[in-house]
């Protein structure tokens, strides 16, 4: 099936159905017996159909609320879903702006209750857009890895880098990957979208 879909120098463009695509990908994860059928979604991501791969993807727009440290978007793993002979993990990336004003804010992320970590710095006045890109890697039964990388736009550019190993957990039980802030004042920070993608 991966041969059919190969691209050669005589048929440089090849049209590849959806079936072609779950098949061959299907094939790539060891899957022997032919059926054309995707992964399917995990317990508490989706009520019908399956797929080849899992994202899922929040475009709404969220103002910070009141306070700081103040709550943006979040995503519930289920119980259960991450593990050795489940998913071995899931990619995140989450995109926003700053208010265009004096105050200091910041992006964190945090999972499964750990300290929020800091992945962006505004200062700037200026209403930078700013993005975070991740993921979450299991390591043992009771343990994780998260690694993040967050980015601004103009004014005075700040990065941060995460890598935490977050132990002492219950995979079995339901696990947050929380975005959040630091601001002066509501709706200094804007969270645009985040999106998660499974690792089988």
């Amino acid at each position: 099936m991966i041969g059919n879909i190969i691209t050669n120098p005589g048929n440089p463009v090849v049209d590849v159905s959806v079936q072609m695509l779950a098949q061959a990908l299907q094939e790539l994860f060891g899957v022997s017996n032919g059926a054309q059928v995707g992964v399917p979604f995990p317990t508490g991501f989706t009520s019908t159909g399956t797929l080849p791969l899992v994202q899922l993807v929040d475009p709404a727009s969220l103002n910070s609320p009141s306070g700081s440290p103040a709550n943006l978007k979040s995503f519930i793993v289920p119980g259960g879903v991450l593990g050795a002979a489940t998913f071995r993990g899931f990619r995140f990336e989450a995109s926003g702006s700053f208010a265009n004003n004096v105050n200091a804010k910041t992006i964190t992320v945090a999972f499964g209750g750990s300290a929020a970590q800091t992945c962006v710095a505004a200062t700037a006045s200026t209403a930078n857009a700013w993005r975070v890109v991740g993921s979450v890697y299991v390591r043992s039964a009771t343990s994780v890895i998260l690694n993040a990388t967050g980015t601004q736009g103009s004014g005075t550019p700040s990065s941060g880098a995460v890598d935490l190993a977050i132990t002492a957990l219950t995979l079995t039980n339901a696990l947050t990957l929380q975005f959040a802030c630091t601001q002066t004042a509501a709706a200094d920070v804007i969270q645009d979208a985040l999106a998660i993608d499974l690792i089988p």
